[in-house]
């Protein structure tokens, strides 16, 4: 999960590019963590704490198995992370330039930067819903497969992530593709506008703090730590709805509806069942979030040398 801060403007290919090479960054910080929440969330019986979850998964099955589904979730961060630069930059110019027809050129508030990052998520979660299905199926795979105390795991379900994206499509059509869309939807626009309004807010106190006229002057740790803060805060309000994308995501049922599914979450569960995984997401958050934006910021910077250097 991602976003992009704003900053100078920059064509549409470089905030591709710098999208998608900050949405690799992420997952590879923070694929283990991300597997762990997503078993927190869909067997909480067998995995109830992120300590025992990971202990337990690496134990079982090796440290490699935190790592499955990293293919799709590749997929999924570079998707994800094109689309919601891509957005996020092509609404800004649009509120800028709706600005400037009403003679006003003041830059863009933080309540205005946080409702185009809000927006922006619409874009990112549809695009990025079938490999985020695909990956939460390769992660849970192990799940549905009992193994006698003391007897190693069984093989998961699926070969591999062409295998899970076939098996899925061949028994429940590409509807099956984009299960838990509209929690996915529910939980990218708020997680967005946090996460755009919480990192352009904690830029511009470290930018006071550390005495620069911008971003672009901060140094890769403070952005790693403004990226982390944000991501926290968004993951923080937004998990609940993860918890049922999830849910419906490996949800063996043939159509799981949303409200069936907060509905069968709340009775087994109550109100704490929309909170597993909080651990393994806000440990996840951080460097996942960190490493989002170092990438960003850091690629855009040398692309903005590269043209600078070009003369473009």
């Amino acid at each position: 999960m991602g976003g992009a801060g704003g900053g100078t403007q920059t064509s549409g290919a470089q905030v591709l590019v710098c999208g998608s090479f900050a949405g690799a960054c992420s997952v590879l910080a923070s694929a283990p963590f991300d597997c762990v929440k997503v078993r927190m969330q869909t067997n909480s019986a067998r995995f109830r704490t992120f300590s025992q979850a990971l202990a337990r998964t690496v134990r079982e099955e090796s440290a490699f198995s935190l790592y499955r589904g990293v293919s799709p979730a590749l997929t999924s961060a570079i998707i994800e992370n094109s689309v919601v630069f891509a957005a996020n930059s092509a609404i800004r110019q649009q509120a800028l330039a709706l600005k400037a027809s009403r003679n006003d050129t003041s830059p863009l508030s933080h309540a205005e930067l946080s409702a185009i990052g809000g927006l922006s998520g619409v874009f990112s979660a549809t695009a990025i819903c079938a490999p985020e299905t695909i990956k939460c199926r390769m992660q849970a795979a192990s799940l549905s497969l009992v193994t006698p105390p003391g007897q190693p795991s069984a093989a998961p379900r699926f070969a591999s992530s062409l295998d899970c994206f076939l098996q899925t499509l061949r028994m429940e059509g590409v509807s099956g593709l984009f299960r838990g869309l509209p929690a996915q939807i529910a939980r990218d626009v708020p997680f967005n506008f946090v996460f755009f309004g919480a990192y352009e807010m904690i830029t511009s106190l470290l930018c006071v703090a550390r005495r620069v006229p911008d971003k672009s002057e901060l140094t890769g740790p403070w952005i790693v730590l403004a990226g982390g803060m944000a991501g926290v805060a968004g993951w923080s309000l937004t998990l609940p709805f993860d918890v049922v994308k999830s849910t419906m995501q490996v949800s063996t049922q043939a159509n799981p509806s949303t409200s069936r599914t907060v509905r069968e979450i709340f009775v087994s569960k109550g109100l704490r069942g929309f909170f597993k995984g909080w651990t393994a997401a806000a440990v996840r958050a951080f460097p996942c979030n960190g490493a989002l934006f170092l990438g960003y910021e850091f690629s855009n910077r040398a692309l903005d040398r590269i043209r600078g250097h070009q003369g473009l």
